[in-house]
């Protein structure tokens, strides 16, 4: 990925997804973690990341929905309060 694509993201293609990734990255196995934030691809993440945190990205995607549904909903109830 070009440095570009780090900074705002990649193109979404419909055969794999990105997400933005915080965490400890090193350039192979020698070298230590280096903090930094970048955008990893799921077959990525499936590739290299635990089963259970795996299971954990999922929870958290089926919740997502019911979180932007409150998260809208406090949001137009705040509009509302200031409107008054």
């Amino acid at each position: 990925m070009n440095s570009r694509d780090k900074r705002a993201g990649r193109k979404r293609v419909h055969e794999d997804m990105c997400f933005a990734v915080r965490g400890g990255f090193g350039e192979d196995k020698d070298d230590a973690f280096i903090p930094n934030t970048r955008w990893v691809l799921l077959s990525e993440l499936i590739k290299n990341v635990d089963k259970r945190e795996l299971a954990a990205l999922s929870k958290f995607a089926k919740a997502l929905p019911e979180r932007l549904k409150s998260a809208q909903q406090y949001l137009e109830e705040q509009r509302e309060t200031d409107d008054e």
